[in-house]
Formats: C-alpha cells, structure tokens, sequence
C-alpha cells in the first residue's frame, strides 16, 4: 500500500522513480502514506513557485501612471506606493520567486516536470524579452496617426491636452513542439495560453532578417526584476539532465512515448542582448545609465549566461525519426559574423563577430556543417596572431566542434600543429636567450592585440585566475583529443620527426616492422613533452612554472576523462546497445574515443616523470598540481603506476 501511494505521487509529476524516494531511513516517511516528507514538501513548493510565477503579467496599466519611477532600487522603494498592480510589486514578486526555486533545485526531487519547466523558461523569457514604448500623442491627432504609433497591445491615457499612449510588444520567444506516438506534431507557442485581450502575441515564428527592429525600445521591466527573472531561467537552465530530452541534443529512440522539445528562437536574444549592450555593435551607443554600474554588470553577466544555455535550444531540425540535421540556426549565425571575420580583422569588428558566434553557436551541428565552416574558422584565428581572448574563444569553438565531425570528415593536423606551436608563448615558455654584451640589439617582445575592455565581460570568468584556467583546460582537452589522429593514412616512424615512405619501412627489421606505428598526434605531443621536461626541473623556476603545472593537471584529468569514456561505452553498449549506437550517431566523437594500448604506455612514460619532479618543486602550486595529476594517471593503470609511485 506504501509502495503504491508513493508510485501514485511520483506520476502524477512525471517523475521516474529515484533511489532517494526508495531508500530513506523509516524516520524520514510519513506512516500515513510511506511517502517521503521532502517529498511532499518539494511537492507542496513546486505548486506554489510556479503558481505565483505565472501570475506576473504585463499590462498596459502599469505604464500609465507619471509619478512611478520602474527603474528603482529595491532598497529605495516607498513601501506606501505599492500595490497589487505596480511594477514594484512585480519587482518583489520576481525575486520571491527566485527564491523558493532556489531552495527547489537543492533536493534530488524538485516537484516540477519536464512541461512545466519549458512553460515556466518560456514564461520568463517572454517578460524578459517584452518592451514598452511611451510616447504624448496629441488630442488633435487624427486615428490614423494615432495607431500608427503602436502595432502591438496598446492603451491610452489622458493628461491636460494630450493623451499618453503606451505600446506593450511581446517578442516570439519560442515554442514546445509536441510529438505523438503516431508521428504527429502539436505546436505550442510562448504566450498563447494567455487572456484573450490581454496580450497581443503574434504566434508565429520571426522569419525577418532584421534583427534591429524595435532595438530603439527599452525593456518593459525594471532592472530589479530582470535581474531576478535572469537568476530564475539561468537555475532552470543550468540542470542539463531534466531538460536533456527537450533539447536539440536529444536521443530518439523507437516506439517511445510522447515526446517534446524546447525550441527558443536565437533572434529574439540577440535582440535582448543588444538592447542590454548596444555597444556590441561599433556603430551604436548606448543610453545613459539609469541603474549603478554593479546591477547593470550583473545583468549583463546573467544575460550572456543565458545565452550559453538556451544554445542547446535553439532550432537545428532535430526530429524524431530522421537522421538529418538542418543547421538552420548555425547556418544563419555563421552568414552573420563570417564577413567580418574573414575581412575586417584590422578592426574590432572581428572581435564583435567572435562573441557573437560564440554565445549563439548551437551545441549540435552536423558533421558536414563543421567539415565545410572549420577551414574558415582557421583561417580567421590565423589572421590575428597573440590576442588571448581571440585564442580562447576559437579554443572553445573547435572544442565545440570535435564532438561532432566524423574522423575523415576534417583534418586535425593544421590545428594541432598550430595549439603545440603557440602553447610556448601561453604557458610563457622562454624562447632565446640573453647576453651582457650592450652592442649586441636586442628586439622587443611582440605586443599582445587584446580585446576593448567592454568587450571582454562577455567572454571573462569570475576571475583573471579562472580565465587563464579555463584557456589551460580547452587546450588540454584538444590536445587529448587529437591522441591517435594521423594526418595520412600512411605508416609513421618515430626517426625524429619524419615520415618514412613504405619501401623504407620494409626495408627494417622485422622487429620494427611488426611493432605498431604511432599516429601523428602521439608522436606530436611526445616531442612536446620532451621540449618541456626542463622546465620541470625542480630547481627551474621562473613565470613558467605555474602555467606548466596547470597545464600537466588539466593535460592529466582529460587524458583520464577519455579513458573513462572509453569505459563507460563499452559498458553501455553491453547493457543497451540501442542507446550506445543512437549516441555514436549523435556525437561521432565516442566513435574514436579508445586510444591504442601501445600509445597510451608511450603517453603516460612521458608523463610520470614529469609529475614526478613537479612533486619536488619549490613551487608549493605546482607541488600540488602534479600530485593531484599523478592521481589521475594512477586510476587509467594502477598496477604498474602504484609500485613505483609509493614513495612519493
């Protein structure tokens, strides 16, 4: 009887059943029902929190009244102005929100199904993204004139001689697109659950290419409750695993059950972010400020946050029962930005492109998609040479693409070889010399070209500190990935370097003849780790030291990532090979995930010593590092990497 009542409160939120609800001690369950108390809390939270978030609406009336200041402080508010219709109390309402989800999404189980999380996403994006224009129309203004000043929902007020006349505009922020078992479709746009009169939303998807319309027009909200209602989507949003079957990153798999997607249109945020930074584009400026300098970063730091994560959202045609992906928002974005990242790299203008395909770049592309842009885009990144910030997001971009370009669909040579070439100037390698002769000249260092200064809070991280380590971690995670890679299909030789013609090769002994040969990326990186092991030095200490035991770590934790990968789809295609060949198809990245056995011996030979006298450093940072990087070797082959290692 427990153990129905407790089925019975699970389905009726959609939630599969989880180890937490089963396993809790006896103390924890309510002896009416056997049903967990969080449980029911969490139930009991989830109702109210999506209840009151769908009672904020927007309406004309808030607009009307001349003595409400909407861009007020929450600690400047006058508690007597307030009321159930007021902007404030929206404000209010918003951040009460915000903080009953945040208690939610603490507990294993929230309460809120996979529907209500994309009507809420979409509740939200649609206040966040909804404008008002305000403007004295005269009482001598004919009614043609008259509604010409708005198109959307409008409304219309009286003062002395001349009426005030407010325009409320809703933009298409997305859909939920329903599959049933038979193979139809149902589509359900933002906003069409409204009142009928209320709101004037037009459902149907923006086909302009325009993007500047309405650009001019100021956010219906007061940046209080953007602030509020950005932390809400960005909670809702960062939980990858409940909205994973909802997005274009999704499995389909045969005779399944309903099914649904998000779709968010990618237009509608651009134009939030511009309205929220028009200096993104060179040609406009922005508005004088009307809130302090730190709730203004804060919302544009959450803004571009939420661009990252609606990037798994956004229409690439992923349906079930096809194969296909049409890259319709990849293919758009990409049209927007490669003229000025092709041809105007003698300008910030290239910069202003890379953010943008940046933080609107889709998650999931087709493998053709990649093969036919990635000779672009190194193209571009070769055009600038020592600009960090440009490196980084190029780094992040082809980080992006290695999951889903099939092994012979692209050449990862050029990239590689260019990565081991710049990894001297990022990890401030020395190169040369310097002597005490005064004749001698000597030349100065070449000059970084950095990014302006507004630009870089939309790339940087919490920190400087947390900036040069994620650049440490994508190039790590590249040069893992390239471990196996052979430029040719032809044999290659360890002869320093070379590449031996088949005749030659045959003409060796058979002992070399036999052995397997290694691929151009191992052999690549070998010669790497043999260009950096006297920096490793424990005595060798200079501005170096750090960046190279950073990068031995991160190097160590991708290298064992791999193997764990490796690992774990080979468990999965014992258990569900359906699921493991559906994931193969999706990401061709776990097609080459394995790495031979004779290369991994030759990768981790190179790497033990290098942990080993990063132990003895007189860098207590770098100490650490290679301790922790020793770690991660020890758990991909720890019969032969423990003896040796105990000592240390």
């Amino acid at each position: 009887m427990k153990q129905d009542d407790t089925d019975r409160l699970l389905g009726d939120t959609n939630m599969d059943p989880h180890a937490y609800h089963r396993n809790l001690p006896s103390h924890y369950m309510d002896p009416a029902d056997g049903i967990p108390y969080v449980t029911k809390y969490a139930e009991k939270k989830a109702r109210a929190a999506i209840k009151l978030l769908k009672d904020i609406h927007l309406t004309e009336d808030l607009f009307l009244e001349n003595d409400q200041d909407i861009n007020m402080d929450e600690d400047e508010e006058d508690e007597n102005s307030l009321s159930n219709e007021t902007l404030a109390s929206i404000t209010k309402k918003c951040g009460r929100v915000a903080a009953q989800l945040n208690t939610l999404v603490s507990l294993k189980h929230t309460g809120i199904t996979e529907e209500e999380l994309c009507d809420m996403i979409l509740h939200v994006l649609r206040l966040l993204t909804a404008t008002v224009s305000i403007s004295d129309v005269s009482l001598n203004t004919s009614p043609v004139e008259e509604s010409e000043a708005g198109s959307a929902s409008n409304e219309s007020e009286t003062y002395g001689g001349s009426s005030r006349h407010v325009v409320l505009r809703f933009e298409n922020v997305g859909r939920i697109i329903t599959y049933g078992t038979s193979g139809e479709e149902t589509i359900r746009y933002a906003g069409s659950d409204e009142q009928e009169g209320q709101d004037s939303v037009e459902n149907k998807p923006d086909t302009s290419c325009n993007i500047e319309k309405r650009l001019s027009e100021s956010f219906a909200l007061p940046s209080p409750a953007r602030e509020s209602l950005l932390s809400i989507v960005n909670m809702l949003l960062s939980k990858k695993a409940p909205l994973r079957s909802a997005s274009n990153m999704a499995i389909f798999l045969q005779n399944e059950e309903v099914r649904m997607s998000l779709i968010i249109d990618w237009k509608a945020l651009l134009r939030m972010l511009l309205r929220t930074a028009p200096y993104l584009d060179e040609h406009k400026a922005g508005d004088p400020p009307s809130v302090s300098s730190s709730r203004q970063g804060a919302v544009l730091k959450r803004t571009v946050n939420l661009i990252r994560h609606c990037r798994r959202h956004f229409e690439q045609g992923v349906r079930p029962g096809s194969k296909k992906i049409t890259d319709q928002t990849a293919i758009a974005v990409w049209n927007m930005v490669k003229t000025d990242l092709l041809h105007r790299t003698h300008s910030n203008s290239c910069f202003r492109a890379i953010i943008i395909l940046y933080l609107f770049q889709p998650s999931c592309c087709s493998s053709d998609y990649y093969a036919n842009v990635m000779p672009s885009w190194l193209e571009s990144w070769n055009s600038i040479d020592r600009s960090q910030e440009f490196d980084f997001l190029w780094l992040v971009m082809f980080c992006r693409a290695r999951k889903y370009v099939h092994l012979d669909a692209y050449d990862w040579g050029p990239i590689r070889r260019r990565l081991l070439t710049l990894c001297g100037c990022w990890l401030q390698i020395p190169g040369g010399g310097s002597t005490g002769d005064k004749s001698f000249p000597k030349t100065a260092s070449p000059r970084w070209r950095n990014f302006p200064p507004r630009l870089k809070s939309f790339v940087g991280g919490g920190s400087s500190y947390q900036e040069g380590m994620d650049f440490v971690g994508k190039v790590s995670k590249l040069l893992v990935y390239c471990i196996g890679k052979s430029d040719s299909p032809c044999s290659i030789i360890p002869n320093g370097g070379g590449i031996e013609e088949t005749n030659l090769h045959m003409s060796r002994s058979d002992t070399m003849a036999d052995s397997p040969s290694i691929s151009d990326g191992t052999e690549d990186l070998i010669r790497f780790f043999s260009f950096v092991a006297p920096y490793f030095n424990p005595s060798n200490i200079g501005n170096w030291s750090y960046p190279l035991g950073a990068f031995l770590h991160y190097f160590s934790y991708e290298l064992c990532h791999r193997v764990g990968l490796d690992g774990g789809l080979r468990s999965l295609m014992e258990s569900h090979p359906l699921v493991a060949r559906k994931l193969c198809e999706r990401e061709p990245l776990f097609t080459n995930i394995s790495i031979p056995e004779h290369e991994l011996v030759i990768i981790l030979n190179a790497l033990l010593p290098l942990c080993q006298q990063g132990l003895y450093s007189k860098n207590g940072h770098v100490g650490r590092a290679a301790e922790t990087a020793l770690l991660y070797l020890v758990q991909i082959d720890p019969i032969h990497i423990c003896p040796p290692c105990l000592d240390f």
